[in-house]
């Protein structure tokens, strides 16, 4: 939500866009799962945990651009 009330508009764009980018790939990870494999299940819990590290990754644009 911070992201749609940052006044710079490119920053605004990187983080909206970045984001419905985020949320796509955990939508197709999620669907792509299979949950009687331990394995399918890891993988999806470790895509979790890279999105979780880009969401810290772009804390720093919110109002920086």
């Amino acid at each position: 939500m911070a992201s749609l009330y940052t006044p710079n508009l490119l920053c605004r764009g990187i983080l909206v866009g970045s984001h419905v980018l985020m949320a796509v790939s955990l939508k197709q990870a999620a669907s792509a799962t299979n949950t009687a494999s331990n394995a399918s299940v890891t993988a999806t819990y470790m895509h979790v945990w890279k999105l979780f590290y880009c969401e810290y990754l772009l804390l720093p644009l919110i109002g920086r651009l």
